[in-house]
């Protein structure tokens, strides 16, 4: 029977592991609480190389926390956009404001306390009272899961079995190190499809590792099941050169993102002319004599959960919304800087881009004609 991995030796090749070969990170110049909290927010199913330039910017813009809790959402989903899950922002800027508020501006240590805030469990929380402040706790994320399923060759372990075999391996010493150097490894090293055991330092302590059983521990999770919808967008277009935009409900996907008008096409209706239902909610008249019309190609969008196919029209020639007023939702016309400064999910960043190509190309000239009205 292979040996049970050694709590010394294995906290000594981690250590050296970490000090040889940790990654640079920006994150980890220092144990700013505030910081690791925002890369940890940033890093919850996001690859480490998306997170960086982001984190950078966030950090230029919002260097304290202080900086931070005086913003307001709409600057903070502007920065976030293309990170996804908007919904870890939102919980942020709360979050923060909470501890601005009611906890003296400091991060709280506990984990307890730190549990108590929006959009932090219990893996987040032990990761920035270990890495911030020192903290004995385990920070059990997917690698640690797979390197310790390897370690001890565990084909399906409960939260239970990882919570005591991590506990039993901690470095109560350098708790952070510990954390992140197991977060390295399997980041790097013992990856899910492909080890590279003669990399690992752990390499003589793995169960797996002896019995070969590597790449068959811990067992895939099977993959949720990815709706597709396709959309009809309308891009309307006033003689300034302006889009009409909306802002997506206060709950719910994306919430309070803003987007073009748009509709899911269903068997229910598929019409000759499938943006007419959402022009005439916006009062437009798509046959009116100063609207000209230009079909621009589908684009597909893919989320985590959701494949969404857009089918969008441009719409020129009309300036005027006459009664597009719905709950949770505001309209407005939006162009140049203005355009750039809204936070716009990725997929309606790329029908803005078709959209301005389809302007360029055909060297559309403005000139005024209905007035906006409300």
């Amino acid at each position: 029977m292979a040996r049970i991995p050694d709590q010394k030796i294995t906290q000594d090749l981690l250590r050296d592991y970490y000090e040889a070969r940790g990654r640079d990170l920006p994150w980890r110049e220092n144990r700013d609480p505030y910081k690791v909290w925002v890369s940890e927010i940033m890093l919850q199913q996001t690859r480490v190389e998306t997170v960086i330039p982001y984190f950078n910017t966030w950090i230029e813009r919002f260097p304290k926390l202080s900086d931070l809790a005086d913003a307001d959402e709409e600057s903070i989903l502007h920065l976030w956009q293309g990170l996804g899950y908007y919904s870890r922002a939102r919980n942020l800027l709360k979050a923060i404001q909470i501890v601005d508020e009611h906890m003296g501006g400091s991060v709280p240590r506990d984990p307890m306390k730190l549990r108590t805030l929006p959009g932090i469990g219990e893996y987040t929380a032990n990761a920035i009272a270990s890495i911030a402040f020192g903290e004995p706790l385990a920070a059990i994320d997917g690698n640690l899961r797979r390197v310790l399923s390897r370690l001890f060759d565990l084909p399906d372990p409960s939260s239970a079995d990882l919570k005591s075999k991590a506990t039993l391996l901690l470095d109560i010493e350098r708790p952070g190190d510990w954390n992140q150097a197991v977060m390295d490894l399997g980041a790097t090293v013992c990856t899910p499809r492909t080890p590279d055991c003669g990399e690992c330092p752990l390499e003589n302590q793995c169960q797996s590792a002896k019995k070969g059983t590597q790449v068959q521990r811990p067992i895939s999770k099977p993959k949720l099941r990815t709706r597709s919808v396709i959309q009809t967008v309308v891009i309307a277009v006033n003689s300034e050169g302006e889009f009409l935009l909306r802002k997506r409900p206060t709950e719910g996907l994306l919430a309070g993102l803003w987007e073009f008008p748009g509709t899911e096409l269903t068997g229910n209706n598929v019409e000759t002319s499938p943006h007419e239902d959402v022009a005439k909610n916006l009062g437009i008249d798509l046959t009116g004599d100063k609207t000209e019309l230009i079909p621009l190609n589908s684009l597909v969008d893919k989320l985590s959960h959701l494949t969404v196919t857009y089918q969008p029209l441009l719409v020129i020639g009309f300036d005027s919304i006459s009664h597009c007023v719905t709950p949770d939702r505001g309209y407005c016309w939006a162009g140049g800087d203005a355009v750039k400064n809204l936070p716009l999910p990725v997929g309606q960043q790329k029908l803005l881009k078709l959209a301005r190509e389809a302007l360029d190309a055909k060297n559309i000239q403005y000139r005024p004609s209905v007035s906006m009205s409300g």
